[in-house]
């Protein structure tokens, strides 16, 4: 196996290898922060307010991560790493990449069953159609496009057939 093969399949887990022994409290609090500035003008026009008194999990199978968030009636985001939900999107680390770099319409990622919902549907499809049709900030354009970046090189680079290794 190549070389880069091997580095985009172990760089996931060796990313989230910290959050599995730092302290939540300050991940979460990082998280919150980027959250909230990411999505600032949003939260401030209401258009998360569907969210209150609702948790949504987020669940990444394949890195076994799940996080659950929520928005209270002052418009901050909460996350916690465990307790029930209203909700659950599933999937890959990699549909979950395609879907925050918006290199690959979130609709085609469901219908391809390449993430899946659960719970309250209503609360995944509002969910999703929230963070399709939101316009970002600058701070989250460069984001985006960096997680397009590493989207179209792990995701969307074509794999060598295993003659072509050979040569």
């Amino acid at each position: 196996m190549p070389l880069i093969d091997k580095i985009t399949q172990t760089a996931p887990r060796l990313i989230v290898f910290p959050l599995r022994v730092l302290p939540f409290g300050p991940q979460r609090m990082v998280l919150q922060k980027v959250l909230q500035s990411f999505f600032a003008e949003a939260i401030e026009e209401g258009d998360f307010d569907f969210l209150q008194g609702h948790w949504l999990c987020i669940d990444v199978e394949d890195l076994d991560l799940r996080l659950y968030f929520s928005v209270d009636a002052q418009g901050q985001v909460l996350i916690e790493k465990q307790g029930d939900s209203d909700a659950t999107i599933k999937g890959s680390w990699k549909a979950f990449l395609q879907l925050a770099s918006r290199q690959t319409d979130p609709d085609t990622l469901f219908f391809q069953r390449k993430l899946m919902i659960s719970g309250n549907t209503d609360l995944c499809h509002a969910v999703k159609n929230l963070l399709d049709g939101i316009e970002l900030g600058e701070k989250a354009l460069r984001l985006q496009r960096g997680l397009a970046a590493i989207n179209a090189y792990c995701v969307n680079r074509p794999a060598k057939s295993v003659e072509s290794q050979r040569t």
